[in-house]
């Protein structure tokens, strides 16, 4: 390949596994968040999840990095399951 010839985008490495007890803890934060009556449902989408984010990173007992995107696509997805 050439120099001007695009490399292609290489996807990015996926994370460890999510454990019960992290679902758990995501499971809080988002109660915590959704039902907090002083925001209550005038958040914004984006809002909700920086909070639910920030609540989890704070009280998570496990040493696993999550990022804010990760946090909501694992939501999606124990959604889908209920």
């Amino acid at each position: 390949m050439s120099a001007d010839t695009p490399q292609p985008k290489k996807a990015s490495p996926r994370g460890q596994n999510w454990s019960i007890e992290e679902d758990a803890q995501l499971c809080r934060s988002w109660l915590a968040v959704s039902e907090d009556g002083i925001i209550g449902v005038d958040q914004k989408s984006s809002g909700l999840w920086k909070r639910v984010y920030e609540h989890f990173e704070e009280n998570k007992m496990t040493k696993t990095t999550r990022t804010q995107v990760g946090v909501e696509n694992r939501w999606n997805i124990m959604q889908r399951k209920v």
